[in-house]
């Protein structure tokens, strides 16, 4: 695809350039039209960041371009959604006995995301009040190394991080030791110092207390309210500083859960802070830890980590909930 500079002349943009804008603009614009040439690849690219966009799928005559166009546009201007849009600038080349109806091709790409729902809690038979929920919207989880696309249900997750005040009411009821915190202090910290184990156990009782299914969030939902969550707030790179615990930022140590701003989907410490338990499938006996901590730099943060892990000090763990 070309561009033209400021001096006329044609200047080849990549697709990964444009990505990178439309990146910029995500949850702003509904639909970008790419009608020239061959024009499929930067279609599906660019739909990762815009809910519907028209590519070519090989290259198309002026004309055919022109009468498509025309079509779309007056049948949105008409008040008809983009996908009957669409299908009325095909028909339109059809009626026209232009044999390129086939060329144009409509991708669909993620929806805007619904604005963060209200926390959600349930009581505890002790008279508290469960960890603050936020309802995660079903979507796709876009894998672009492998190409793989993963639906996701809809469901609840933990807005932050189990923290020790929590963690420590479940160790008196249950008698369970208290994990240590090695100095960082107790209350609103997130918990550390918990193995997988412990965390699943943690899980159980909510479960038995609520009559709910608490459970950890699955690598796939993690990775998907990592992605979605900082989709569009990521440029400028500063503006991170303001949602994530790291190197540079953290003064060396972990945080107290909410004091950092939470991500467009209303989860807060997604990565950066401590690292936090997720599941794999059960034929996976590994026990993997995701979203890295304060003492790593920002720019490895922003890569979603994840990594085989025991328990230590870095380690806590958030939970979700199974909606129908």
């Amino acid at each position: 695809m070309l561009f033209e500079d400021r001096n006329g002349n044609a200047q080849l943009v990549t697709t990964s350039a444009l990505v990178a804008l439309f990146e910029l603009f995500a949850g702003k614009i509904c639909c970008v039209v790419l009608n020239a040439c061959y024009a499929e690849v930067q279609a599906k690219a660019i739909s990762a960041h815009v809910p519907y966009v028209i590519g070519m799928s090989e290259a198309i005559s002026d004309q055919a371009a022109v009468e498509f166009a025309a079509a779309f546009y007056d049948a949105l201007g008409s008040g008809q959604k983009i996908e009957l849009a669409f299908k009325a600038a095909c028909v339109q080349l059809q009626l026209l006995n232009i044999p390129e109806d086939q060329i144009p091709v409509l991708k669909r790409g993620m929806p805007p995301l619904p604005p963060p729902s209200e926390p959600i809690q349930h009581p505890l038979p002790e008279g508290s009040l469960d960890p603050h929920l936020v309802v995660i919207p079903a979507g796709i989880l876009s894998i672009e190394q492998s190409g793989v696309s993963i639906p996701i249900k809809k469901f609840a997750m933990g807005r932050y991080l189990i923290t020790f005040e929590e963690f420590d009411k479940f160790c008196v009821l249950c008698n369970k030791d208290k994990p240590s915190d090695q100095g960082s202090g107790r209350g609103k910290q997130p918990v550390v110092n918990v193995s997988c184990q412990s965390a699943r156990e943690y899980c159980e009782w909510l479960s038995f207390q609520t009559g709910k299914h608490y459970r950890l969030p699955t690598s796939e939902e993690w990775l998907y309210v990592a992605k979605e969550g900082f989709r569009d707030l990521s440029r400028p790179r500063s503006n991170l500083n303001n949602y994530i615990w790291h190197r540079h930022n953290s003064g060396n140590k972990p945080h107290p859960v909410r004091k950092n701003k939470p991500n467009r989907l209303g989860v807060y410490d997604v990565l950066g802070n401590i690292w936090e338990w997720v599941a794999l499938p059960h034929s996976d006996s590994r026990e993997i830890a995701s979203g890295g901590c304060y003492r790593m730099d920002l720019n490895n943060l922003i890569k979603y980590p994840q990594q085989n892990a025991d328990a230590g000090h870095l380690i806590g763990f958030r939970v979700v909930v199974e909606l129908g």
